[in-house]
Formats: C-alpha cells, sequence, structure tokens
C-alpha cells in the first residue's frame, strides 16, 4: 500500500510529467532486485521470531508517527489530555 501511495504523492508533488514517480518505481524495483538474494540468506541466519517481532513493532511505530503527524482525531484527543 506504501509503494502505491509514495507513486501517487509524487505524481501530485509534481503534475504535468510521471518521470519523477516512475524513476522511484524503477529504482526501488531495482533495489529489490539487487538486495533480496541478501535479505533472503540473512533471514536464513537470523532467529524469525525476533526478526518478525522487530519487523511489527518498527512498522507499528511507523504507523503510529504517521497518524500522529496527520492529525487523526483519536490520538489528537489522547496527547491533548
Amino acid at each position: 500500500m506504501f509503494e502505491f501511495a509514495a507513486f501517487l504523492f509524487l505524481a501530485a508533488v509534481f503534475p504535468g510529467t510521471l518521470l519523477y514517480a516512475s524513476i522511484y518505481a524503477l529504482s526501488r524495483s531495482f533495489a529489490v532486485f539487487l538486495l533480496s538474494s541478501s535479505i533472503g540468506k540473512l533471514m536464513d541466519r537470523l532467529d524469525r521470531l525476533v526478526t518478525i517481532r522487530h519487523s511489527i513493532s518498527e512498522a507499528t511505530y511507523i504507523a503510529s508517527a504517521l497518524l500522529i503527524e496527520s492529525g487523526y482525531p483519536a490520538v489528537s484527543e489522547l496527547t491533548a489530555a
């Protein structure tokens, strides 16, 4: 979902051209192509449960920060108290 939203954001920031959004998508795909093998090998060496917990906590942190920054009403009410 983030990948699609980032593409739409770049298209909105630079109206009239999809060059920057296309460069973003191409560079992201290229990075996946280059790094997927080494990330897979790293995942095979590490404890998977710890890695999954770390990924979930990182995603939760990012989502919380985005909600707070966007001024989500429920979060804003909690932080105002």
